[in-house]
C-alpha cells in the first residue's frame, strides 16, 4: 500500500520510529452503516486524478470543496475548487485556483465572518523544500497568494496543514515537520485571520510520530482533540486521539482510536450534541481501504462504524462537515478503483450518526 501512502502527500519514510506505549484498551467491534453507499455520488466523473477535499459550508448556505488534481506519473498537485447550490447532488465542474509549475496539494479552507476565504496548503519547490501557503480570495474564484507562512522554525519543511475556523475568528492549525526519524505533529494559533502565527512549535504528539494531525474544538467547553496516525503494535499504521482545554499543552496520553487495521487519514468534527466525530480510513482485513467513523465525548468511545465495505475501492481523506439536521453529517472523500490510477472526490450528503 506505499502507493497509496504517498498520495497522501506525507510521503511517508520508509521507517517511523516507534511511539510512546499506550495502555491496552479494547476496540469494540465494528457495526456498519448501511445508508451511504446508495446516497453518495462523485462529484466530477473525469479521467483526472482528484484527491483530498477540503470542504465547508458557506455563509449563503452553498457547498465548497478545495480538492488536489494529481498529474499522472509525477503526482505533482494543482487546487481546484467546485460548489454545490443543491446540498450535494450536484456540482461544477472544479476549476483550478492555484496551478503554478510547483507542487500544490494538502488545501485546508476556511471562511471568514467578513465572507472572504483563506487557503493553506502545501507547496513544493525544485529543491523539494516544504512550505505552508497562505492565500486569500473575497469570492472563492480569483486567489491571491501571500506566500509561506512563519511557524517559527526558520527552515522549510513544514506540511499538511489542517486549519480550523473558531468562534472568536481565530485561527488553529496543526501541521506536521520531519525531525529526521518521524514526522511531527505541531499545532500553532493566529489572531489576525491568517496573517501571522504564534512562534510556540507546539507539538500535540511529544515530539514523537504523529503524521497528518487534524484538529476540531468543542464550543461549549472550549475543548480541543488531535487526530494524527503513527505506526502503532505490528508495524501498523494506526490512529491516535488526545483532548486538552488548553492548545498549548498535549502532554495527556493519546488514545487509540484504530489500532493493527493499517489506519490513515483521520478528520475529526463536532456533532451538535458535543460529540467529537472522527472519520478514518482503513484497510481492517479486507483487500480495500474501507471508511470508518468512532465518536466519543472525549471520556468514551462508541464502537467503529463502518461506512464503505466495498473491496475493490479505496476509499481515503474523509472530511466530514456539519449537515444542518442535527446528528447528520455531508462527508465527502476520494474514492480509487483498487489497481487504478484515477481517484474522483465523492460526497455523501447526508449520513446519519449512531
Amino acid at each position: 500500500m506505499s502507493k497509496r501512502i504517498h498520495l497522501s502527500g506525507t510521503f511517508v519514510l520508509a521507517a517511523l520510529a516507534a511511539c510512546g506505549q499506550d495502555p491496552v484498551r479494547a476496540v469494540p467491534a465494528e457495526t456498519i452503516a448501511a445508508n451511504i453507499l446508495p446516497a453518495s455520488t462523485a462529484i466530477y466523473g473525469g479521467t483526472e486524478s482528484d484527491y483530498q477535499p477540503s470542504l465547508i459550508r458557506r455563509a449563503d448556505g452553498k457547498l465548497m470543496i478545495v480538492l488536489e488534481r494529481l498529474a499522472p506519473r509525477t503526482n505533482s498537485g494543482d487546487l481546484l475548487v467546485s460548489t454545490s447550490a443543491d446540498g450535494g447532488a450536484t456540482w461544477t465542474v472544479p476549476a483550478p485556483i492555484i496551478n503554478t509549475k510547483l507542487n500544490e496539494r494538502h488545501p485546508s479552507l476556511v471562511q471568514h465572518a467578513s465572507g472572504t476565504y483563506s487557503l493553506f496548503y502545501i507547496q513544493v519547490d525544485g529543491r523539494g523544500a516544504y512550505t505552508i501557503q497562505r492565500a486569500t480570495s473575497a469570492n472563492g474564484t480569483a486567489w491571491t497568494n501571500h506566500g509561506a507562512v512563519n511557524l517559527g522554525w526558520g527552515t522549510a519543511g513544514d506540511m499538511n496543514p489542517s486549519v480550523i475556523l473558531e468562534a472568536d475568528g481565530s485561527l488553529t492549525m496543526t501541521y506536521q515537520r520531519s525531525n529526521g526519524s518521524a514526522f511531527v505533529g505541531y499545532i500553532a494559533r493566529s489572531l489576525d485571520g491568517g496573517v501571522t502565527w504564534d512562534a510556540r512549535r507546539t507539538t500535540v504528539s511529544n515530539g514523537l510520530a504523529g503524521m497528518l494531525p487534524r484538529v476540531a474544538k468543542r464550543a461549549s467547553d472550549g475543548r480541543y482533540m488531535v487526530t494524527f496516525q503513527a505506526n502503532g503494535p505490528g508495524g501498523q499504521m494506526a490512529i491516535y486521539a488526545k483532548t486538552s482545554a488548553d492548545p498549548y499543552a498535549w502532554s495527556v496520553p493519546r488514545v487509540p482510536v484504530s489500532e493493527g487495521e493499517n489506519a490513515h487519514d483521520s478528520q475529526p468534527i463536532v456533532l451538535e450534541d458535543g460529540r467529537f466525530f472522527v472519520t478514518y480510513g482503513a484497510v481492517a482485513g479486507d483487500a480495500g481501504y474501507n471508511l470508518y467513523y468512532r465518536t466519543t465525548d472525549g471520556t468514551a468511545w462508541g464502537a467503529p462504524v463502518k461506512l464503505t465495505t466495498d473491496a475493490s475501492q479505496f476509499d481515503v481523506q474523509p472530511h466530514p462537515i456539519l449537515h444542518g439536521t442535527p446528528g447528520h453529517v455531508v462527508l465527502s472523500w476520494g474514492r480509487q478503483r483498487a489497481g487504478a490510477s484515477d481517484y474522483d472526490i465523492w460526497v455523501n450528503r447526508d449520513l446519519v450518526v449512531q
